[in-house]
């Protein structure tokens, strides 16, 4: 009974992570941050994970909208990339509405491109972007500000992973090892299954 009702909670997921890749290193050393990549997922297993990065694993200049895979590309040839995972509770009608606005990325992704001029003028702590050119942190915050869930309010700059790593502290589901990420999901599923019954 304690899992049925359980079950008809919503969740959307934020997936923080650091990578090894040059421009992750770099990003980094500037910021002094743990993470250098947010990502957004409809589903606690992470397969419908989204946001704004490389479409091929060698090349970084060729990025936007993309939908990740946590065992393949950057995230997979990393096997010991760190991450950190945040549970937000929405409502049925939030999550429908954020939901749709990924549905519209994808079905224009090619409307959308990567916000490299945001990325330089961030080094100034500046905001440069539009509405068609995210850097990955912009994208996370858009999609939930655009729905109606206020995570945090930002400062004047650009919005960095670190924002939600800071603000989120009490949604942490998981922070470690990104491979390691959907065997321990599981296990701590099986465990609230055993409790529940």
């Amino acid at each position: 009974m304690v899992k049925e009702m359980e079950s008809n909670k919503r969740y959307v997921y934020v997936l923080l992570t650091g990578t090894n890749t040059l421009l992750a290193r770099t990003i980094r050393i500037y910021t002094r941050e743990p993470f250098s990549h947010a990502s957004i997922s409809l589903d606690k297993e992470l397969v419908e994970l989204y946001s704004f990065a490389r479409k091929q694993r060698f090349n970084p200049f060729n990025s936007g909208f993309v939908k990740e895979d946590i065992e393949r590309g950057v995230f997979g040839a990393d096997r010991n990339a760190h991450c950190g995972v945040y549970e937000i509770p929405v409502t049925e009608e939030e999550y429908d509405k954020i939901s749709d606005l990924i549905t519209d990325f994808r079905e224009h992704k090619d409307e959308f491109g990567y916000n490299f001029k945001g990325l330089f003028a961030a080094i100034f702590d500046k905001e440069v972007g539009d509405e068609k050119h995210f850097m990955c942190s912009q994208f996370v915050y858009h999609v939930f500000e655009s729905t109606g869930v206020s995570l945090f309010k930002k400062g004047d700059g650009p919005v960095r992973p670190f924002h939600f790593h800071k603000n989120l502290e009490e949604q942490l589901l998981y922070r470690g090892n990104l491979h390691d990420y959907r065997d321990n999901i599981c296990l701590s599923d099986d465990e609230e299954y055993a409790q529940a019954i």
